[in-house]
């Protein structure tokens, strides 16, 4: 079977129409040719070297109650083998929660956690337990050493920012928005300023979009479509994985959230892709026809265009948000 790959989706497109409307070979490949230069140089311009970064997502607790404050650290790059936390003035520490594989040392106000690693494109949960005085917005700057050398200081208080410290809502509340200059322009800070209901809305409708515009684009005067199918791929996917990988932050408790996390990660590029694969090669097969062209291209992709959409209806209908896990 003859599986559908993201690798040419504006080639297949191209294809689609051209079973309708006949054109030469060679018009084929340039257009090929551009696809590949234009998703080199995205990569290319998009690509900036990260160590390491918070993963956690910020946290509401009631101030004079008891409190668990759960931090998140992801390696990129470089493993990540230490882990400075900074409690803030106004948070009274009770004690600081086991974290498996690693040992944690405690001097006034910095808890560090060291003896333990996170692999490269891995993350980590670190738990502190205490109490806020009184009604403030709390920030726990972290501080993380990489394998081979080299830290890398985590304070910002913005909600999503790369270099975002831990952020804790002791009976207030988060910003409205979330200034994408300041924040990066980091998918986590688009999706927070939005919110998970409308991010994976728009996810699901992004995707519908995007196989629309390949099933009926070309690569003559219809070429716009398939360059703003393209571009959707973007909001398409970090909308789609970010908002997971929160929602799940937000329902996991912090003893099985790296699990969770890691079987979100099985679930969508693994079982997800697998069986994806399978079903797009039974879909190509069936529309194969005769000719210059051996298949009806926009047929095909209006399959995950309808699945995409039923999609966006199942969710808008039965997805309720509920509120984060505290242990």
């Amino acid at each position: 079977m003859v599986a559908l790959t993201p690798a040419a989706p504006w080639a297949e497109a191209g294809d689609g129409v051209a079973a309708r409307r006949p054109m030469a070979i060679a018009t084929v490949t340039k257009v090929r040719r551009i696809g590949v230069i234009v998703a080199l140089v995205m990569g290319l311009t998009a690509f900036r070297p990260v160590t390491g970064h918070s993963c956690a997502t910020p946290t509401r607790i009631k101030p004079g109650e008891p409190a668990t404050v759960n931090i998140g650290v992801a390696a990129e790059e470089a493993a990540v083998v230490s882990v400075e936390v900074e409690v803030p003035e106004g948070f009274q520490l009770d004690r600081v929660l086991e974290a498996p594989g690693w040992k944690s040392e405690q001097v006034e106000s910095l808890v560090r956690f060291t003896g333990g690693k996170i692999e490269a494109f891995g993350c980590a949960y670190f738990g502190v337990a205490g109490m806020a005085e009184k009604k403030a917005t709390l920030a726990f700057p972290l501080t993380v050493g990489m394998e081979g050398g080299g830290e890398r200081r985590m304070a910002s208080h913005k909600i999503g920012a790369p270099d975002s410290a831990q952020l804790v809502y002791a009976g207030t509340e988060p910003a409205s928005s979330v200034d994408p200059e300041e924040a990066g322009g980091t998918s986590m800070a688009a999706v927070a300023a939005v919110g998970l209901a409308v991010a994976g809305g728009l996810a699901a409708a992004a995707w519908a979009v995007r196989y629309a515009l390949f099933a009926y684009g070309d690569a003559g005067a219809l070429m716009w479509m398939l360059y703003i199918g393209i571009l959707l791929h973007g909001i398409c996917y970090d909308f789609f994985f970010v908002t997971g990988q929160i929602y799940v932050d937000k329902k996991a408790p912090l003893h099985i959230r790296a699990a969770a996390q890691g079987f979100i990660a099985f679930v969508t590029l693994g079982a997800g892709m697998f069986v994806g694969s399978y079903v797009a090669g039974w879909i190509v097969d069936m529309y194969a026809v005769s000719g210059q062209i051996p298949h009806d291209w926009t047929s095909i992709w209006l399959w995950p265009a309808a699945m995409s959409a039923l999609v966006l209806f199942l969710f808008f209908a039965f997805f309720k948000p509920q509120e984060e896990a505290k242990a």
